[in-house]
């Protein structure tokens, strides 16, 4: 039973992470209200003990800005 709720969360896991991974800010939206959606995200992996550090978070949302 525990083998399998820990396969089960480590597989929440890396849905997250994909998640921040595949985010995309597009221009119909606020940038800032999108910058705290990844806020958010990142937040939760952080509660899971998986640590994104600050130059990766800056990476990831500039590297996702819309080309306009």
């Amino acid at each position: 039973m525990e083998t399998h709720y820990k396969q089960e969360k480590s597989g929440s896991d890396c849905f997250l992470a994909l998640k921040v991974f595949e985010y995309e800010i597009t221009n119909n939206k606020p940038m800032i209200d999108q910058v705290h959606e990844i806020q958010m995200l990142i937040s939760k992996l952080s509660d899971l003990d998986i640590k994104v550090p600050d130059s990766l978070q800056v990476g990831a949302v500039l590297s996702k800005r819309p080309p306009s």
